[in-house]
């Protein structure tokens, strides 16, 4: 089932969900992952499970898109739906999430790097080391370091990546959270 804009295709082949960018494969596979209770549940270990899968239209401030919308669920029932969107005008793909019940127990520590809510987590294509992408708050949502950071880029080495993603302040040893900038 392909929904494809001018250069971005996506395609779902029983639970996978891959992306390709201009003929060229660059996501395998698309997923989510939660920790509850102290436990993570990952799509790509099956103890998320995808339940549901559906084409949707609709339109929204960017335009005019068409929708694959993913359930997933754990032990207790429908947990997350996901839904990617193709835009028609723009080459773009936008992945919204949306909690289907209350999720208690998410924080596993206090820190940027120890992330609660992973959606979407994905598998690159062979070739590809770095993808580089944030999310952040929406519209008047909040400030501060969540901000809105609406570039992505995929290279094969971190010397291959834009100069202002390269010289970004977001080391794995350095906890921008602590440092009040």
């Amino acid at each position: 089932m392909p929904m494809s804009t001018a250069k971005l295709e996506v395609t779902r082949t029983g639970s996978r969900v891959r992306i390709g960018y201009d003929g060229a494969p660059m996501i395998l596979e698309t997923g989510a992952g939660i920790p509850l209770g102290g436990r993570w549940w990952w799509s790509f270990d099956g103890s998320l499970r995808l339940v549901d899968a559906s084409e949707e239209e609709g339109s929204d401030q960017l335009g005019a898109y068409t929708a694959l919308a993913l359930t997933y669920t754990d032990q207790d029932g429908p947990l997350i739906r996901q839904a990617l969107k193709t835009y028609a005008d723009d080459a773009s793909l936008v992945v919204e999430t949306t909690a289907l019940r209350d999720l208690w127990s998410t924080a596993l520590v206090d820190s940027f790097f120890h992330t609660t809510f992973n959606s979407p987590v994905v598998r690159l294509a062979d070739g590809l080391r770095y993808l580089v992408y944030t999310w952040g708050f929406a519209d008047d949502e909040g400030v501060g370091i969540g901000g809105h950071f609406p570039d992505a880029a995929v290279a094969p080495d971190l010397e291959s990546l834009p100069e202002r993603l390269r010289l970004a302040d977001f080391s794995p040893t350095t906890d921008v959270h602590q440092r009040g900038e």
